[in-house]
């Protein structure tokens, strides 16, 4: 399984973006380091992508993982943000919980290779 590493690269800019377009505060980069670590350990488990498997791997608690699959990902932080804050179901989320941690990964399972990346926020 390949991994690209955004922990240095994308998730600053990722996290940057989705504060400029949603207003949220600074964020905690080390600690969206910590989670984004959490996201690269669930997508390096097996080839079944689940939440179920964050219990596994010692997430916390109050923390709300969420896995988005995106077979049209490119790599671009741009493309990725657009794409996350046009879905009404995750600009909702967005804006209920402060996004602490970004990872992405690729993933090979049953339909071929897999894009996706898996976005931590505190649970209420």
């Amino acid at each position: 399984m390949a991994f690209y590493d955004s922990d240095k690269h994308l998730i600053p800019i990722m996290m940057q973006l989705i504060a400029e377009n949603v207003g949220e505060k600074t964020y905690d980069f080390e600690l969206a380091r910590e989670c984004s670590r959490h996201a690269v350990r669930m997508s390096h488990i097996g080839e079944c992508f689940s939440s179920d498997a964050f219990s596994f791997i010692g997430v916390p608690e109050n923390v709300l993982s969420e896995i988005i699959f995106d077979g049209d990902f490119v790599g671009t932080a741009e493309k990725i943000v657009e794409r996350l804050l046009s879905s009404p179901k995750h600009r909702n989320k967005i804006e209920q919980y402060p996004i602490i941690g970004i990872g992405t990964s690729v993933g090979y399972g049953l339909c071929g290779e897999t894009r996706l990346y898996v976005v931590q926020r505190f649970r209420c």
